[in-house]
Parts: C-alpha cells; sequence; structure tokens
C-alpha cells in the first residue's frame, strides 16, 4: 500500500469518526429536544406505554444492545483516532528521515567544499582524493536516498531535483575545472581564488545550499504538521475513550437502576404479597398494572388469583359455619338418640326378659306336640329380639363413648374354650369341627377386658358357624410383637373382595337380597371393629371367595404377672 493510499484511508477514518460523533450528537440533540417538548404528551405516553408492553427478554435486550452499541461506537471512534494517529507518526518519520537525509547531505557538501578549498590552498592531493573518493560519493549517495523517499511527492521531488541541478551546477563550474588543474604551478595557484570569500565557489555552491535549505523547511513544515496531528488524533482518542467510559458507565448505572424499578421491586412487591397470603395475613391485590410484560400479565393473574381465593375462603367460611351447625345438630342428634337408648334399654328388655320367662314356664306344662312346637318358635323369636336389642345398645354405647373397659388378668386358654363351649352345639348341629389352638408363646395369662374379647370372640365364631356348612372353625392364639392376636377362621363360603371393604359397617350383609339364606341385623362385625378400636387394636380380614376366610384381631395386651387360679 502506498503513502497516499495510507493517507487517504486516514482521512476516510476521520471522516468516519467524525460522521459517528455528529449522529451521536444529533441523538442526544434530539432526545433533549424530545423532552422539552410539551405538545406531544400522548404521544409520549403511547411510546412509553408500547415500550412497557414489550416483554422482560426485548426489555433486556434493547438495554443491553444500547449499551453495546455505546462500546462499539467509542471503539470505532478510537480506532480510527489511532489509526490516524499511526499513520501520522508514520508521515512523521518520513520527514524526519527527509530531514536526516537532508542534513547528511548539507554536511557532504560542506566537506567537499573545505576539500576543495584545503588542495587549493595547500596543493596536497589527499584532499583531492578524499573529494573525490569520499565526500562526493556519499553526498550523491544521500541525494539517491532523497529521490527514492521523495518519490510522489512532487513539492519534495521539485526540491530534489533543484537541489541536483544545482550541484551539477556547482560541479561543472568548480569542481571538475579543479580536477583538471596540474597539482603544481602557477594555474593551481591563480585558482586558489576561486574560494575567497564572494568567489565563484560560493556563489556556484549557494544554489544548492539554498536547495537544501528549502527541502529542509519543507521535511520540519510536514513534520511539525503532523505532531499536531499525532495530537489532535490522541486528544479525539481520549476524550472519546473517556466520554465512551463515562456514558457506558452512566449507562450501566441507569439501566440497573431501571432494572431495579422495573423488575426487582414489582417482583419484591409480588414475593411480599405471596409471602403474606402464605402466612395467613388475608388475601391483598397488589393492584393490576397496565404494563403488558410478564410482571404485569403475572401481577394481574396473582390478583385474579388472590380475588378468587378471597372468595372462595368467604365461601369456605360459610361452609365451615354451616358444617359447624349440622355437626351441632348431629352430636344433640347422637346425645338425644343415645339418651333415648339408654332410657328405653330397661323398658325394652324387661317386658322382653319377660316374655321369654312366661315362654319358659309355659314350657313347663303337659303342651301336645303342636303346642310346644308354636312355644319354642315364640322363645326362638324373643331370644334373636333380645339379642338385636343388646347389639344396638352395645354398638350405641361404644359410639357415645359411654362403654368402661374392665382390665384384669385372664386365662387365654379359658376364654378360647369358654367361646367354643357355646357354640359347640350349633357347631355339632351342622357337622362342624369346632377346634381351639393357643401358640406356645401366647398360653397363660394376659390382662385385659375379658368380657369384650369374649364378645368379639363370640361375634366372630358365630359368623363362621352361619357361614360354614362343611369342614371346621378355628379360633386360635397367639403372640406377636404388638401383643396378643386371635384368629377365627373357617372353610365356608368365603368373601368377595370387592365386599370385603364393607364388613365392618354397620348393617351390612354379604347376601342383602329378600332370599338371603342367613339371617342377621349385620351389627356383628362393626360391634367387633369398635371395641377393637375402643382397646387399641385393630381388626382386619383376610378371604379368597369359596376357600374360607380369616378374621385377626390383633390387640396391644400384656402379660399378667402370674397365671389366673381356676
Amino acid at each position: 500500500m502506498s503513502r497516499h493510499e495510507r493517507a487517504r484511508l486516514s482521512v476516510l477514518g476521520i471522516n468516519q469518526a467524525s460522521r459517528v460523533r455528529r449522529l451521536l450528537n444529533q441523538a442526544l440533540s434530539r432526545c433533549r429536544g424530545s423532552r422539552s417538548e410539551t405538545s406531544r404528551p400522548a404521544a409520549r405516553g403511547k411510546m412509553f406505554m408500547r415500550f412497557g408492553d414489550w416483554s422482560i427478554p426485548a426489555k433486556l435486550v434493547a438495554v443491553f444492545s444500547a449499551l453495546v452499541a455505546t462500546i462499539a461506537a467509542t471503539g470505532v471512534v478510537v480506532h480510527f483516532a489511532v489509526e490516524n494517529h499511526e499513520q501520522s507518526a508514520d508521515r512523521t518519520a518520513h520527514a524526519h528521515e527527509i530531514l536526516r537525509a537532508a542534513g547528511d547531505a548539507e554536511y557532504r557538501l560542506v566537506r567537499q567544499e573545505n576539500a576543495l578549498r584545503g588542495y587549493l590552498l595547500s596543493g596536497d592531493a589527499y584532499y583531492l582524493r578524499r573529494l573525490e573518493n569520499v565526500h562526493r560519493a556519499r553526498f550523491e549517495t544521500q541525494l539517491a536516498h532523497l529521490r527514492r523517499i521523495t518519490a510522489g511527492d512532487p513539492e519534495l521531488e521539485a526540491g530534489v531535483r533543484r537541489l541536483t541541478e544545482a550541484y551539477g551546477d556547482y560541479r561543472r563550474r568548480v569542481i571538475e575545472p579543479v580536477e583538471r588543474l596540474p597539482s603544481s604551478g602557477v594555474a593551481r595557484i591563480e585558482a586558489a581564488g576561486l574560494v575567497r570569500p564572494d568567489g565563484l565557489a560560493d556563489r556556484a555552491i549557494e544554489p544548492a545550499e539554498a536547495a537544501l535549505a528549502v527541502l529542509t523547511r519543507q521535511a520540519e513544515a510536514r513534520a511539525a504538521r503532523e505532531v499536531g496531528v499525532q495530537d489532535r488524533a490522541a486528544a479525539v482518542a481520549r476524550s472519546t475513550l473517556v466520554a465512551g467510559v463515562l456514558f457506558s458507565a452512566l449507562l450501566t448505572v441507569l439501566s440497573a437502576l431501571w432494572l431495579s424499578r422495573m423488575i426487582a421491586q414489582p417482583v419484591s412487591r409480588l414475593s411480599a404479597a405471596m409471602d403474606r397470603v402464605r402466612s395467613g395475613e388475608g388475601f391483598h391485590p397488589t393492584g393490576a398494572t397496565a404494563r403488558g410484560d410478564e410482571i404485569g400479565r403475572l401481577t394481574r393473574a396473582f390478583d385474579a388469583m388472590v380475588v378468587d381465593l378471597d372468595r372462595r375462603q368467604v365461601s369456605l367460611r360459610q361452609a365451615m359455619e354451616d358444617l359447624t351447625v349440622a355437626r351441632d345438630r348431629a352430636e344433640a342428634a347422637s346425645v338425644a338418640k343415645s339418651r333415648f337408648l339408654a332410657n328405653m334399654s330397661h323398658e325394652i328388655r324387661t317386658p322382653l326378659n319377660g316374655v321369654l320367662g312366661m315362654v319358659q314356664a309355659i314350657e313347663m306344662d303337659q303342651l301336645s306336640p303342636r303346642q310346644r312346637e308354636r312355644v319354642g318358635l315364640v322363645k326362638t323369636s324373643g331370644v334373636a329380639l333380645l339379642a338385636l336389642v343388646n347389639d344396638v345398645l352395645d354398638l350405641a354405647k361404644v359410639e357415645a363413648g359411654r362403654t368402661d373397659l374392665t382390665i384384669e388378668p385372664f386365662e387365654l386358654l379359658d376364654l378360647l374354650e369358654e367361646v367354643r363351649g357355646t357354640f359347640q352345639p350349633l357347631a355339632e348341629a351342622k357337622a362342624l369341627a369346632l377346634v381351639v389352638q393357643i401358640a406356645p408363646d401366647a398360653a397363660g395369662a394376659w390382662v385385659g377386658d375379658r368380657a369384650r374379647l369374649r364378645q368379639i370372640l363370640s361375634n366372630l365364631v358365630a359368623n363362621a358357624v352361619k357361614f360354614t356348612d362343611h369342614g371346621a372353625v378355628f379360633i386360635d392364639g397367639g403372640a406377636g410383637g404388638d401383643g396378643l392376636r386371635l384368629v377365627v377362621r373357617d372353610t365356608g363360603i368365603g368373601i368377595p373382595f370387592d365386599r370385603q371393604a364393607e364388613l365392618f359397617q354397620k348393617f351390612t350383609q354379604l347376601d342383602s337380597s329378600p332370599t338371603r339364606r342367613h339371617g342377621g341385623a349385620g351389627l356383628g362385625l362393626a360391634i367387633c371393629r369398635e371395641l377393637s378400636a375402643l382397646m387399641g387394636g385393630s381388626i382386619g380380614v383376610d378371604s379368597v371367595e369359596g376357600q374360607g376366610a380369616r378374621f385377626e384381631v390383633r390387640l396391644p395386651l400384656s402379660r399378667a404377672a402370674a397365671s389366673v387360679a381356676a
């Protein structure tokens, strides 16, 4: 690349930097002018509203794009200023090179003049040899160097041509005639007059010296001009860099403040509102903003949610009040029911026991077979009715919390044998085996409510005998990690899997059809569940239809310190 092309690029760089600065100044002027306008507030509000409707990523991109654009503009201006400075430095170095070459040429020109004067005054051939072989050769070398380094610059080329022509004239008029003179004789002595002040030599060398002086002044002027260009370029770079850094810092601070006001503060307010909702301080909307970005939509959605939660809270509070009223009414009804059952238990069972007593008395009379059969039917129905009344009363007492437990030691084997003895006639009537089994770790005395345990086992064994036509019924006792385990299992009809969850509900029968084979009110298993829970235990069932059923009662009972005397 030639020096003129580099200078042209430098000028283009300066022009581009100036254009960028001018555009920035115009933009700033327009911003200041738009702030000072008061006749267009609606347009400004619309513009800001449009910006507020931007999404958060778009806003962040816009802010950081402005920051990047500022940094890029600063970099472009500084780049062109630095490039201009470097190009000017190159031109300054070129001017200094011309100055050095011109100075060397002037020095060699003076040395030629001195050697010529020394030869003419002394006649010593040494001066002539120095003139021809050293000073003139080096001068011509510097002259050729000047031609090379000024090539392409018309002004400097003209100065070098003038120097070349002046030196050629000086050489033809002075040096060459002296070189042709003999080393001694009158002619050399007469020629010494050439070097007198204002002589031919001085007059002949003056054009060359003047040409060198002009060339030197031109180079010095160019060097001084380029130094000024460098100073201005450095000043532009410094001022642009400082202004860019300050503007970038200001834009960064303003962006941080803007982000805090536009994003962080609304999010903090929304988070505080969520904390208030979570802590139960109430449902207070934040106040939906007109922003159309994600935060505005989130705030409006939160406010809508808060309003909906508040409405639901009111509805829930009303529902809770209604439920409280209904619960109070239900509790009052339950208390009334319990009182009724407690009060009516004596009135119900006393006449019933009287009827059964009269039936037993009638059985002792002389009756015909038909009369005895009818009395037997009355007795059977009365016993069933008495059992049903007892079950209803027991369940009512448990649900009302009026059932007391009698904790005392008892022998497990005696309890199981007593239950077996009660149901042995029923089992024998159906040709069923009724088997009692006690694991070795469960034998001995336990501490608990023996009467309630007998009631639970009686209900379970009664159901097992009722629903078993062939095989056997087993009453097992065992010890577990949580206390006593009582198991009643049979080889009867079993229980469908989809009906097992309903077994322990009140008034539930496996066969609820009008033609069912097995009677009962469906209270036995419900009483077993309530009594097991009353003693801190649980009851469960495991059955496969057609393969029998297995009921297991787990009770947290402890072992007695000693066996119970029979």
